[in-house]
């Protein structure tokens, strides 16, 4: 079951990262890991805008469009505790660990809204297909592979990189030559990640 599961989202997944950064100045002493995942999206966002400006085609995604919200989501540890302190700024609980219906759905999928959209993965933000939305259960990836945006291996390197603070205030061994190994290394999915164990034994830290 989703954490918000009403019609309406709640008044902070209305904002946008960068909006919600701007509006809560304290955040970064308040919810460190939440405010360093929020800049690092507005970083990548900002890189794709920059990507599909230069491109003669503009993406077929918009508002109720959730067909990708179905299929294994990729999820960082810095993006799952940045989430839990969003959930707790808004007043959300956690996803339960058995939830009914397809199990591939995300647990944040409210009714066609994201209820934790201005903290959504950085896999969300970047998966964005063209000429036409998703089917239920399609993976564009092997349907229509050109239909699908690539984007730079680079970008997406520089913007975990910008969520290291949050995995050296949990204690974790950061290498000094940090490597995309290094954060697949600390990934799961949204749909199978511990979110209650999440909640019960790792308190926000500055």
């Amino acid at each position: 079951m989703c954490p918000s599961d009403a019609n309406a989202p709640s008044s902070l997944s209305r904002l946008s990262s960068l909006e919600l950064c701007s509006r809560r100045p304290k955040l970064e002493r308040s919810a460190p890991a939440l405010w360093h995942v929020l800049k690092a999206g507005v970083f990548l966002d900002q890189a794709l805008k920059a990507e599909l400006t230069a491109l003669p085609r503009a993406p077929a995604c918009g508002p109720g469009c959730d067909a990708c919200c179905y299929q294994a989501i990729p999820l960082s540890m810095a993006e799952a505790v940045a989430i839990r302190a969003f959930l707790r700024l808004a007043a959300m609980p956690p996803p339960e660990a058995e939830r009914p219906g397809d199990p591939n759905r995300c647990p944040f999928l409210g009714h066609s809204h994201c209820a934790i959209y201005p903290v959504r993965p950085f896999a969300c933000r970047r998966f964005m297909v063209f000429n036409q939305r998703c089917e239920m259960g399609e993976d564009p990836t092997v349907t229509r592979p050109a239909d699908v945006l690539r984007p730079s291996r680079k970008a997406l390197f520089e913007t975990l990189c910008l969520t290291l603070p949050v995995y050296q205030a949990l204690g974790l061994a950061v290498p000094a030559t940090v490597t995309l190994e290094f954060f697949t290394g600390h990934t799961s999915l949204v749909q199978t990640f511990p979110w209650r164990q999440l909640e019960e034994s790792k308190p926000e830290q500055g």
